[in-house]
């Protein structure tokens, strides 16, 4: 996802799991703690492009390294802040990076899930790099936020808020790539395209426009499907290599 978005969430787990007893400084460490994982971005352009597309999304975004850097990052800190909530920053840390991780499964790179004991990518294609319909709403609910009194419940609920929004966008996405599938392989077969493989993802800004794909042994069928469309897709094709 966008790195906006990373940060938002950040700061609501944050704000969701240790709002009430630090504050604010929940959400900014949460959203640190959200954002690490894309820290790897900083050292791709140090290598060859096809070197740099694997190792962003690798070993960052892996379960090991939520659990390597959660208490390190935990540790630092409560010396920083110098209070006695070590694991309380080390259990806010881990969820902010694993739900960082979790959502980068939903975009068409996906994530090296279980490096370095393998480097398979996981990726459900679902939701674009940047959805607008996912992004504003939390925005807008983190301004709310942030303005309201500390320690307050209403904090604590817009907190929740963003969280059940970003879970809510995850639930119909899911469903849509279903029906979008669904409504590909209706109009693949009234087009008599056979294909061995097919592969949807939604384009970026919204998710009610989608690039499917299908795959033969000679080439790749591709066409634009969205949710609101009256006619059938008009599919184009290119050939292997």
């Amino acid at each position: 996802m966008d790195s906006l978005t990373h940060i938002v969430l950040g700061a609501a787990t944050g704000g969701a799991v240790l709002e009430k007893k630090v504050g604010n400084k929940a959400l900014f460490w949460g959203a640190i703690a959200g954002s690490l994982p894309d820290f790897d971005s900083i050292i791709t352009p140090f290598f060859e492009p096809v070197q740099a597309l694997f190792l962003h999304r690798g070993f960052s975004h892996s379960i090991l390294f939520a659990f390597i850097v959660a208490p390190l990052l935990g540790l630092i800190i409560s010396k920083i802040h110098k209070d006695k909530y070590f694991k309380h920053w080390t259990v806010l840390s881990l969820i902010s990076i694993l739900t960082h991780s979790l959502l980068d499964i939903l975009n068409t790179y996906g994530t090296a899930t279980l490096a370095p004991f393998s480097q398979a990518r996981l990726t459900f294609d679902a939701i674009g790099i940047i959805d607008f319909f996912l992004l504003v709403p939390i925005v807008v609910l983190m301004v709310l936020l942030i303005k309201k009194p500390k320690y307050s419940r209403g904090k604590r609920l817009l907190s929740y808020s963003i969280l059940g929004y970003v879970v809510l966008f995850i639930s119909m996405a899911t469903l849509n790539k279903l029906h979008i599938e669904s409504k590909a392989k209706e109009q693949l077969a009234r087009n008599s395209i056979e294909y061995s493989r097919l592969k949807s993802a939604p384009l970026p800004v919204t998710n009610f426009l989608w690039l499917v794909i299908a795959e033969d042994s000679l080439g790749y069928h591709f066409g634009y499907i969205g949710n609101f469309d009256k006619q059938d897709t008009e599919f184009h094709y290119v050939n292997k290599g």
